[in-house]
């Protein structure tokens, strides 16, 4: 009985000729990249609305769609990580099967840029310099989300964790922002259309990395992106 290898965005599928039967496996990870540019897009339009139209309570939006790019621009490396190990006969054809599938249960819950260097590693392939922009960039990328993610409010008078993230996010980021000019970065100055299209090109920028250093193909036209 024949087999059938089915291509479709998204998903990798099989079916057996001569059956009903399929299996359909998705994965998510150029969705939640493109999702994350989508985000930012609306910040620099919300943005240019406030520019035209003044304040107002748009600045709303703008938390809303920069938080939302920076969860999923850090979703989509999470998701691409992932779904390199769920697929181990091609991410790794020189590696059993059998022996992918007993790793993954000691390396699912390791933090995701640890995920992409032991890929490498299982390719035999030269990890990542953790000192090079799109590593150290992910980094801050991953620190930003997490404290999105786990957020705790600090009075002003007294937010040394917000002070902390703020000076480690200043290399990176674009820093003015007219609305909270004397506040730190982090929890609210840093949200900007620029520095939304960092989150965005943090992601993309570390996945074109590893798919040198692995020698995987692209996931998507990255150049194609929009943010």
């Amino acid at each position: 009985m024949a087999d059938i290898s089915i291509a479709l965005t998204g998903l990798s599928a099989t079916a057996s000729v001569g059956t009903v039967t399929a299996k359909v496996k998705r994965n998510l990870a150029v969705q939640h990249l493109q999702g994350a540019a989508r985000f930012s897009q609306v910040v620099g339009q919300v943005e240019a609305s406030i520019a035209a139209q003044g304040f107002g309570s748009s600045f709303d939006e703008i938390i809303w769609h920069s938080n939302a790019c920076v969860l999923l621009s850090v979703a989509a490396l999470e998701a691409y990580a992932n779904e390199t190990f769920l697929d181990p006969q091609n991410c790794f054809p020189e590696v059993s099967p059998d022996y992918v599938g007993s790793v993954w249960p000691t390396i699912e819950g390791a933090p995701v840029l640890d995920k992409f260097q032991i890929a490498l590693t299982m390719r035999s392939r030269q990890l990542m310099d953790k000192g090079a922009a799109p590593f150290q960039n992910a980094r801050l990328l991953i620190a930003l989300r997490n404290a999105i993610t786990h957020f705790k409010p600090e009075w002003h008078t007294d937010n040394a964790e917000h002070k902390k993230l703020s000076e480690k996010l200043e290399s990176a980021l674009d820093q003015s922002n007219q609305f909270f000019p004397n506040e730190h970065l982090f929890p609210v100055r840093w949200m900007k259309h620029s520095n939304t299209g960092w989150a965005v090109q943090s992601a993309v920028t570390f996945m074109q990395a590893f798919e040198t250093a692995s020698g995987y193909q692209p996931k998507m036209d990255y150049s194609a992106l929009s943010y």
